[in-house]
């Protein structure tokens, strides 16, 4: 189930239900899994940037190969590591480096509009 289709706070609820289900809530996995959707370490931050970053890469190279079904991919994937940029001081460092990636993913934005 993606966030968008049953919203991001339902849908970290019913991940750590989940994983409490499957390793208890008690373990390192779960404790980890909660500490990335809590999103206050920078490792966590850093993890969601990575899996978000991950995303637009390939909806980007789908989108070179022709692939226009994967802009909305693309373009919420880029608004999603701006958002990231700019709630965290330390991932913001990234920002210089992660700019092209993030224009790519907007432009697959306007695309959607035209």
């Amino acid at each position: 189930m993606t966030a968008d289709a049953i919203g991001e706070e339902r849908k970290e609820r019913l991940e750590l239900a989940v994983a409490r289900d499957m390793v208890g809530d008690d373990s390192t996995i779960y404790d980890l899994i909660y500490e990335y959707i809590e999103q206050k370490t920078i490792e966590s931050q850093v993890a969601k940037l990575a899996e978000t970053l991950s995303t637009l890469l390939q909806s980007l190279r789908y989108i070179s190969q022709g692939y226009r079904d994967v802009a909305e991919i693309a373009c919420s994937s880029a608004l999603s590591i701006d958002r990231i940029l700019q709630d965290s001081k330390d991932i913001a460092k990234l920002k210089d480096i992660l700019d092209e990636f993030v224009r790519a993913g907007k432009e697959a934005c306007k695309a959607l509009t035209s």
